[in-house]
């Protein structure tokens, strides 16, 4: 610290406790906050202190005033948490009795302990502070554990939320900084991690939704923090009890235990016969609703280690409202979708796909999730693709108006779907990923034709158009790099360009829409002469 700001410091802090002179602004102690914390990368917290006594004078100050103001008790804790991260400083604020006073009994039984901002700053100060063995045991000691865990369910949600990260770190760091990271049973954890695990066990068995979902929270909030070997302890103890929650009905918290499998993917230890998570993940695939399940199963399909019957399974339930697209269009007693197997009840999606904001959310979902596997180079199972593929062009159709279902099913489908710009924006982006795969003629004739009817359409929305241009230049690169469907590729770029030269011409708010200006793909629609004398 420079001579200047040493200094000034004593006078700031004398500003701050002074009750005459009450801060209204409280954007001033975020920014001393942000000060000290540049200021720490430089200097020790021992040597800050040493030469600073004006600091740990602010820190008793603050603790003799009967009523605080709240924001400067907040700044106070939170600036004793990042000097307590060192161990110096620890045990320069331990020896005045700063963390004992500011952690310990005397907070939470001060008046306030209710707001719930000062609880946050107190499990944030401590999140700051449990980086080394002394604040371990100031924990473990102080009966800092048990405030902790009782905080789980406190009614601030934001309090609830960072009380969660603070208790993993605490369970990982009492793992880490004793020594034991390489163990093999649940009993090897130290005890303060074991007296965790068993709260988070009491509260998946609940029954309280509130409380699952907490503990699915931290749960996922561990495993993504682990590592190997420690993953491979901890999920037999919790595999059953898990197993238990989606064979309730409904499935408590949802998308909770969506989130913890999927962050149990990661872990290779746990991909063996041995352990059953596959059978789990089967298990979940069935009993989640269709939008959770489609998210799990897009996370199984990334996974480079599942078995080959879970990502069929997997592959069954993303593309499922895709199928049931294809079937509603259809007559009634014409031909079923393209699914072999139907994992879930179809008559839970098809009910989704009934009423319009349901059935926009799942499509949607599933478009995003099948263009993001199109830039897989390769995936564990085959993808139908041409089924895809009429399913994708289908939905384009009805979201323009030119195609109308012929049962009752999609009657209802196209009229939610019209004018969608959401769905359009999706399905466009996962028709121009559709490009990179295989297939046969009338495919392409289809897909031409939907694509310039997008282009063509004087009614088409900005950000639409740019997503339809987007998807030619996809489709026109694929044939123009392969010798095959030449004729068709050459048909589509005849009736292509005339819809370009007349967007060109068109007043400047709709050129703008056209995102490939100075692309290579602009190249070859507007300046490859050698096409152009072609045609």
């Amino acid at each position: 610290m420079d001579a200047e700001c040493s200094q000034l410091l004593p006078h700031v802090c004398g500003v701050l406790v002074d009750n005459r002179q009450l801060m209204t602004d409280d954007s001033i102690y975020e920014k001393l906050l942000d000060w000290f914390k540049d200021l720490l990368g430089t200097v020790s917290a021992e040597e800050l202190l040493n030469e600073n006594p004006c600091i740990p004078g602010l820190f008793q100050q603050v603790l003799r005033i009967d009523e605080a103001d709240h924001s400067l008790l907040t700044f106070s804790m939170r600036l004793a948490g990042e000097l307590a991260a060192q161990e110096g400083g620890f045990k320069y604020l331990m020896s005045d009795n700063t963390i004992q006073d500011m952690f310990g009994d005397q907070i939470y039984t001060n008046e306030t302990w209710k707001d719930a901002s000062i609880r946050r700053a107190w499990i944030q100060s401590l999140l700051s502070m449990v980086q080394h063995q002394e604040a371990l045991h100031f924990l473990h000691t102080g009966g800092i554990i048990e405030r902790m865990l009782n905080l789980l369910m406190d009614s601030s949600l934001f309090v609830a939320s960072a009380v969660n990260d603070l208790v993993a770190h605490v369970f990982l760091m009492f793992v880490k900084l004793t020594g034991q990271t390489e163990i093999s049973h649940v009993s090897d954890l130290p005890d303060t991690a074991l007296r965790i695990l068993g709260c988070l066990e009491k509260l998946l068995t609940s029954g309280v939704s509130q409380s699952v979902t907490q503990s699915l929270k931290l749960l996922t909030a561990i495993f993504r923090g682990c590592a190997n070997a420690m993953a491979a302890v901890l999920w037999p103890r919790i595999a059953e009890l898990v197993t238990s929650l989606l064979r309730q009905k409904p499935v408590h918290a949802a998308p909770h235990l969506e989130e913890l499998l999927l962050a149990l993917t990661r872990f290779p230890v746990l991909c063996s016969p041995e352990h059953d998570l596959w059978m789990v993940m089967k298990e979940a695939l069935k009993s989640l609703n269709p939008f959770q399940a489609g998210s799990l199963a897009y996370g199984i399909l990334k996974s480079k280690s599942c078995s080959q019957d879970v990502c069929l399974q997997a592959m069954c339930v993303l593309l499922q409202p895709l199928d049931c697209v294809l079937r509603s269009s259809a007559a009634d007693c014409g031909p079923p979708g393209f699914l072999d197997e139907l994992v879930s009840d179809p008559s839970v999606v098809e009910n989704l796909m009934s009423k319009k904001a349901s059935c926009v959310s799942l499509l949607c979902q599933c478009l995003i999730h099948l263009t993001e596997l199109c830039e897989k180079d390769c995936l564990a199972v085959q993808v139908p693709y041409r089924a895809v593929l009429d399913s994708v062009v289908l939905i384009l159709s009805l979201c323009l108006g030119h195609a109308i279902g012929l049962s009752a099913a999609g009657f209802h489908l196209g009229r939610s779907l019209i004018g969608s710009l959401r769905v359009e924006r999706s399905a466009l982006d996962a028709i121009g990923g559709l490009s990179r795969w295989p297939l046969r003629p009338e495919e392409l004739t289809k897909t031409y034709n939907v694509l310039t009817a997008y282009l063509e359409n004087p009614e088409t929305d900005a950000t639409v158009l740019k997503k339809a241009f987007q998807a030619s230049v996809k489709w026109l690169q694929a044939w123009h790099t392969s010798d095959e469907h030449w004729a068709e590729g050459r048909t589509f770029l005849q009736g292509l360009c005339p819809v370009i030269m007349k967007r060109l011409c068109s007043p400047p708010g709709r050129c703008a829409t056209l995102p490939w200006s100075s692309s290579p793909a602009s190249q070859l629609l507007l300046k490859d002469k050698r096409m152009s004398d072609k045609f």
